[in-house]
């Protein structure tokens, strides 16, 4: 696992589909019934990034979901348009 720290992401957009990791602290876990949305930082930038997640395609969403802020999280995830979403294992 090599991890990707938010500043390089803001400085070159990776295409859609690329898959990345980073890691950090999750400020604000906000849930709805299908999809929800994890807000996370991890110090190299002031700009904090938004992950998406979907309930139908993740296993363990509910304990993604009870997760409180702050969190220490490590999240492999994939570029798709204007968002970055969970991949599930």
């Amino acid at each position: 696992m090599q991890r990707t720290e938010l500043a390089s992401l803001y400085k070159a957009t990776p295409a859609d589909g690329t898959k990345v990791t980073v890691c950090g602290w999750a400020k604000t876990v906000r849930d709805s019934k299908n999809i929800g949305f994890i807000s996370l930082s991890d110090g190299s930038c002031y700009k904090p990034v938004q992950i998406v997640f979907q309930a139908d395609k993740l296993a363990n969403d509910d304990e993604i979901a009870k997760c409180s802020a702050p969190a220490a999280a490590t999240i492999r995830c994939r570029k798709r348009r204007w968002a970055w979403t969970i991949c599930a294992p």
